[in-house]
């Protein structure tokens, strides 16, 4: 339909096909990964609060992403932190070192495949590609021209971007959703100096 707002990403189209299973497996993925990492506090309140609880099963699809974000956090926690104190080292390609190699493209890939759900999972691009340098901006971008290839040679990214628009100036009137602008553009400058981190704990 032409008045139809779609302001996912071309992979939350399969991701949800199987309706409200797929965030209540998702949820159920995100507690056990919580409880092996052992945060034990935010598995209490993840697993216990109500409004988190019903917006899991109530329609609500963010918990699927979320997952992918949070697996590619920890993923990135693996890599070590480069050596030397520019920024442009990171930059400049060393020779072939699986540790640092590995987990930088697993987190990319995972991240690539929150974004093709829902595109503000980006926010964790900068961070990411900060931190991980080169391969995992390499990581990142690759698929994601696969995984968004819909968009960029069938649906066009100017229809896409205008569901974007009208997303934000319809989704204020959607019971509990989360529409502060303030907190966009505080988010903003917090998200480019990502660019710039040299810690997992920063990032």
């Amino acid at each position: 339909q032409s008045n139809t707002i779609y302001p996912y990403g071309p992979l939350a189209l399969l991701a949800y096909l199987p309706g409200y299973w797929t965030e209540i497996v998702a949820a159920a993925g995100l507690l056990v990964v919580l409880a092996r990492e052992r945060a034990w506090v935010t598995l209490a309140f993840t697993s216990a609060f109500p409004f988190l609880v019903r917006a899991t099963v109530n329609g609500q699809n963010d918990v699927l992403p979320c997952l992918f974000i949070m697996l590619a956090v920890l993923q990135l926690r693996r890599t070590p932190t480069p050596a030397g104190g520019s920024w442009r080292a990171r930059w400049t390609v060393r020779p072939f070192d699986r540790a640092t190699l590995g987990p930088a493209v697993r987190a990319a890939l995972l991240l690539a495949l929150a974004i093709a759900i829902k595109p503000y999972a980006a926010a964790w691009a900068p961070g990411l590609i900060g931190f991980g340098g080169v391969w995992a901006a390499a990581a990142l971008i690759v698929p994601s021209l696969v995984l968004w290839s819909p968009v960029l040679l069938v649906w066009t990214p100017a229809a896409f971007l205008e569901s974007e628009r009208l997303q934000l100036t319809h989704h204020s009137d959607t019971g509990i959703a989360l529409n502060l602008p303030i907190l966009q553009l505080l988010a903003a400058p917090l998200s480019v100096l990502g660019l710039l981190v040299r810690s997992w704990q920063a990032m």
